[in-house]
Protein backbone atom coordinates (compact mmCIF):
# COMPACT_ATOMS: atom_id res chain seq x y z
CA UNK A 1 0.00 0.00 0.00
CA UNK A 2 1.35 3.38 -0.98
CA UNK A 3 2.33 5.77 1.81
CA UNK A 4 1.83 8.86 -0.39
CA UNK A 5 -0.63 11.46 0.87
CA UNK A 6 -4.16 11.32 -0.47
CA UNK A 7 -4.14 14.89 -1.74
CA UNK A 8 -1.31 15.71 -4.11
CA UNK A 9 -1.05 19.48 -4.35
CA UNK A 10 1.42 21.85 -5.73
CA UNK A 11 3.14 24.05 -3.18
CA UNK A 12 1.35 27.36 -2.50
CA UNK A 13 -1.98 26.32 -4.03
CA UNK A 14 -5.17 26.30 -1.88
CA UNK A 15 -7.74 23.55 -2.24
CA UNK A 16 -11.44 24.50 -1.98
CA UNK A 17 -13.01 21.99 0.40
CA UNK A 18 -16.66 22.03 1.55
CA UNK A 19 -17.08 23.93 4.84
CA UNK A 20 -19.10 22.08 7.44
CA UNK A 21 -21.47 24.13 9.65
CA UNK A 22 -21.55 22.92 13.22
CA UNK A 23 -25.01 21.94 14.57
CA UNK A 24 -24.44 24.12 17.63
CA UNK A 25 -24.76 27.19 15.41
CA UNK A 26 -28.33 26.23 14.46
CA UNK A 27 -29.09 25.33 18.08
CA UNK A 28 -27.87 28.75 19.22
CA UNK A 29 -30.22 30.38 16.72
CA UNK A 30 -33.12 28.28 18.01
CA UNK A 31 -32.29 29.13 21.64
CA UNK A 32 -32.34 32.83 20.79
CA UNK A 33 -35.73 32.41 19.13
CA UNK A 34 -37.11 30.54 22.14
CA UNK A 35 -35.83 33.28 24.48
CA UNK A 36 -37.75 35.86 22.47
CA UNK A 37 -40.87 33.67 22.62
CA UNK A 38 -40.51 33.34 26.39
CA UNK A 39 -40.43 37.12 26.66
CA UNK A 40 -43.56 37.48 24.51
CA UNK A 41 -45.40 34.99 26.75
CA UNK A 42 -44.54 37.12 29.79
CA UNK A 43 -45.85 40.24 28.05
CA UNK A 44 -49.04 38.41 27.05
CA UNK A 45 -49.62 37.23 30.62
CA UNK A 46 -49.16 40.78 31.88
CA UNK A 47 -51.69 42.00 29.31
CA UNK A 48 -54.25 39.39 30.44
CA UNK A 49 -53.76 40.40 34.07
CA UNK A 50 -54.35 44.07 33.25
CA UNK A 51 -57.42 43.16 31.22
CA UNK A 52 -59.00 41.45 34.24
CA UNK A 53 -59.16 44.78 36.09
CA UNK A 54 -62.13 45.69 33.89
CA UNK A 55 -61.63 49.46 33.89
CA UNK A 56 -60.73 51.77 31.03
CA UNK A 57 -57.11 52.30 32.04
CA UNK A 58 -56.55 48.55 32.44
CA UNK A 59 -57.93 47.87 28.97
CA UNK A 60 -55.69 50.54 27.42
CA UNK A 61 -52.57 49.17 29.15
CA UNK A 62 -53.53 45.61 28.19
CA UNK A 63 -53.92 46.66 24.55
CA UNK A 64 -50.48 48.31 24.55
CA UNK A 65 -48.74 45.25 26.01
CA UNK A 66 -50.64 42.93 23.63
CA UNK A 67 -49.49 44.92 20.60
CA UNK A 68 -45.90 44.91 21.88
CA UNK A 69 -46.04 41.13 22.44
CA UNK A 70 -47.44 40.48 18.95
CA UNK A 71 -44.85 42.73 17.31
CA UNK A 72 -42.06 41.06 19.26
CA UNK A 73 -43.25 37.60 18.22
CA UNK A 74 -43.38 38.53 14.52
CA UNK A 75 -39.96 40.15 14.72
CA UNK A 76 -38.45 37.10 16.46
CA UNK A 77 -39.84 34.75 13.78
CA UNK A 78 -38.49 36.88 10.92
CA UNK A 79 -35.08 37.18 12.56
CA UNK A 80 -34.94 33.43 13.20
CA UNK A 81 -35.55 32.55 9.53
CA UNK A 82 -33.14 35.24 8.34
CA UNK A 83 -30.31 33.92 10.52
CA UNK A 84 -31.03 30.30 9.56
CA UNK A 85 -30.87 31.19 5.85
CA UNK A 86 -27.65 33.17 6.36
CA UNK A 87 -26.07 30.23 8.19
CA UNK A 88 -27.01 27.81 5.39
CA UNK A 89 -25.59 30.19 2.81
CA UNK A 90 -22.47 30.49 4.96
CA UNK A 91 -22.85 34.23 4.91
CA UNK A 92 -20.18 36.41 6.38
CA UNK A 93 -22.61 38.14 8.74
CA UNK A 94 -22.99 40.20 10.80
CA UNK A 95 -25.45 38.14 12.82
CA UNK A 96 -25.86 40.51 15.74
CA UNK A 97 -28.97 42.66 15.88
CA UNK A 98 -29.33 46.04 17.57
CA UNK A 99 -32.56 47.23 16.01
CA UNK A 100 -34.93 44.75 17.68
CA UNK A 101 -33.81 45.11 21.32
CA UNK A 102 -33.58 48.89 20.96
CA UNK A 103 -37.12 49.24 19.61
CA UNK A 104 -38.46 46.79 22.21
CA UNK A 105 -36.93 48.81 25.05
CA UNK A 106 -38.33 52.00 23.53
CA UNK A 107 -41.90 50.72 23.31
CA UNK A 108 -41.76 49.14 26.77
CA UNK A 109 -40.48 52.42 28.18
CA UNK A 110 -43.44 54.24 26.65
CA UNK A 111 -45.89 51.68 28.04
CA UNK A 112 -44.37 51.70 31.53
CA UNK A 113 -43.80 55.41 32.10
CA UNK A 114 -47.21 56.39 30.79
CA UNK A 115 -49.29 58.34 33.28
CA UNK A 116 -52.07 55.77 33.32
CA UNK A 117 -53.78 55.26 36.65
CA UNK A 118 -56.14 52.57 37.88
CA UNK A 119 -59.19 53.41 40.00
CA UNK A 120 -61.07 50.72 41.93
CA UNK A 121 -64.13 51.26 44.10
CA UNK A 122 -65.10 48.89 46.90
CA UNK A 123 -67.57 48.76 49.79
CA UNK A 124 -70.13 50.61 47.71
CA UNK A 125 -73.17 51.60 49.80
CA UNK A 126 -76.34 53.28 48.56
CA UNK A 127 -77.54 55.91 51.03
CA UNK A 128 -81.14 56.93 50.15
CA UNK A 129 -81.39 59.38 53.07
CA UNK A 130 -78.61 61.54 51.64
CA UNK A 131 -79.35 60.67 47.99
CA UNK A 132 -75.88 59.38 47.28
CA UNK A 133 -73.61 56.39 46.83
CA UNK A 134 -70.55 56.19 49.05
CA UNK A 135 -67.52 53.95 48.70
CA UNK A 136 -63.82 53.48 49.29
CA UNK A 137 -61.49 54.38 46.42
CA UNK A 138 -58.19 52.64 45.69
CA UNK A 139 -56.02 54.58 43.24
CA UNK A 140 -53.00 52.79 41.76
CA UNK A 141 -50.45 55.22 40.32
CA UNK A 142 -47.08 53.43 40.01
CA UNK A 143 -45.35 56.19 38.03
CA UNK A 144 -46.81 59.24 39.76
CA UNK A 145 -46.41 60.70 43.21
CA UNK A 146 -50.12 61.42 43.60
CA UNK A 147 -53.26 61.99 41.57
CA UNK A 148 -55.18 65.26 41.81
CA UNK A 149 -58.73 65.17 43.15
CA UNK A 150 -59.93 67.01 40.06
CA UNK A 151 -58.66 64.18 37.86
CA UNK A 152 -60.24 61.58 40.13
CA UNK A 153 -63.58 63.38 39.94
CA UNK A 154 -63.34 63.36 36.14
CA UNK A 155 -62.67 59.61 36.12
CA UNK A 156 -65.46 58.81 38.58
CA UNK A 157 -67.99 60.99 36.76
CA UNK A 158 -67.24 59.09 33.56
CA UNK A 159 -67.40 55.76 35.41
CA UNK A 160 -70.78 56.42 37.07
CA UNK A 161 -72.15 58.56 34.19
CA UNK A 162 -72.96 61.59 36.33
CA UNK A 163 -71.97 65.24 36.37
CA UNK A 164 -68.58 66.12 37.76
CA UNK A 165 -70.07 68.56 40.31
CA UNK A 166 -72.07 65.73 41.91
CA UNK A 167 -68.88 63.76 42.74
CA UNK A 168 -66.89 64.40 45.92
CA UNK A 169 -63.61 62.77 47.00
CA UNK A 170 -61.70 63.29 50.24
CA UNK A 171 -59.53 61.68 52.92
CA UNK A 172 -56.79 60.23 50.71
CA UNK A 173 -53.71 58.65 52.22
CA UNK A 174 -50.74 57.41 50.21
CA UNK A 175 -49.40 53.95 51.05
CA UNK A 176 -45.87 53.60 52.38
CA UNK A 177 -43.49 53.53 49.45
CA UNK A 178 -45.94 55.25 47.09
CA UNK A 179 -47.75 53.84 44.10
CA UNK A 180 -51.14 53.51 45.79
CA UNK A 181 -53.57 55.85 47.55
CA UNK A 182 -56.79 55.11 49.42
CA UNK A 183 -59.62 57.52 50.17
CA UNK A 184 -63.39 58.02 50.16
CA UNK A 185 -65.79 59.02 47.43
CA UNK A 186 -69.38 60.22 47.22
CA UNK A 187 -71.60 60.27 44.15
CA UNK A 188 -74.82 62.26 44.60
CA UNK A 189 -77.93 61.77 42.51
CA UNK A 190 -77.82 65.40 41.37
CA UNK A 191 -75.83 68.59 41.81
CA UNK A 192 -78.65 70.02 43.95
CA UNK A 193 -78.27 67.12 46.39
CA UNK A 194 -74.53 67.72 46.53
CA UNK A 195 -75.08 71.39 47.38
CA UNK A 196 -77.61 70.40 50.05
CA UNK A 197 -75.65 67.73 51.91
CA UNK A 198 -71.97 68.46 51.22
CA UNK A 199 -69.96 70.46 53.78
CA UNK A 200 -69.49 74.09 52.82
CA UNK A 201 -65.68 73.91 52.74
CA UNK A 202 -65.78 71.17 50.09
CA UNK A 203 -68.33 73.11 48.07
CA UNK A 204 -65.96 76.08 48.16
CA UNK A 205 -63.12 73.87 46.92
CA UNK A 206 -65.20 72.64 44.00
CA UNK A 207 -66.39 76.14 43.12
CA UNK A 208 -70.03 75.44 44.02
CA UNK A 209 -70.20 78.02 46.83
CA UNK A 210 -68.67 81.37 47.76
CA UNK A 211 -66.23 81.58 50.62
CA UNK A 212 -67.44 83.72 53.52
CA UNK A 213 -64.72 86.24 54.33
CA UNK A 214 -64.37 86.78 58.08
CA UNK A 215 -61.65 87.40 60.63
CA UNK A 216 -59.78 84.55 62.22
CA UNK A 217 -61.01 82.95 65.41
CA UNK A 218 -58.21 84.49 67.46
CA UNK A 219 -59.00 87.97 66.20
CA UNK A 220 -62.69 87.52 67.01
CA UNK A 221 -61.87 86.43 70.58
CA UNK A 222 -59.51 89.34 71.09
CA UNK A 223 -62.14 91.78 69.88
CA UNK A 224 -64.70 90.28 72.28
CA UNK A 225 -62.33 90.55 75.24
CA UNK A 226 -61.42 94.12 74.40
CA UNK A 227 -65.11 94.99 74.37
CA UNK A 228 -65.44 93.80 77.98
CA UNK A 229 -62.83 96.24 79.24
CA UNK A 230 -63.87 99.78 80.26
CA UNK A 231 -61.72 102.79 81.14
CA UNK A 232 -62.07 106.36 82.44
CA UNK A 233 -65.45 107.83 83.41
CA UNK A 234 -67.29 104.78 82.18
CA UNK A 235 -65.37 102.64 84.64
CA UNK A 236 -66.27 104.96 87.53
CA UNK A 237 -69.90 104.95 86.48
CA UNK A 238 -69.95 101.15 86.54
CA UNK A 239 -68.45 101.11 90.05
CA UNK A 240 -71.12 103.53 91.32
CA UNK A 241 -73.85 101.45 89.73
CA UNK A 242 -72.46 98.32 91.39
CA UNK A 243 -72.43 100.00 94.83
CA UNK A 244 -75.96 101.29 94.34
CA UNK A 245 -77.20 97.84 93.48
CA UNK A 246 -75.39 96.40 96.50
CA UNK A 247 -77.12 98.87 98.84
Amino acid sequence: MSSAPLLQTTPGKRIALPTRVEPKVFFANERTFLSWLNFTVILGSLAIGLLNFGDKVGRISASLFTLIAMGTMVYALITYHWRASAIRRRGSGPYDDRFGPTMLCFFLLIAVISDAITIRTRKVITNPLLNRRQFVIDVIHPNRANVSKDELRDQLSALYKVEKDSVSVFGFRTAFGGGKSTGFGLVYNSVADAKKFEPSYRLVRYGLAQKVEKASRQQRKQKKNRGKKVFGTERKAQKKAAKRNAD
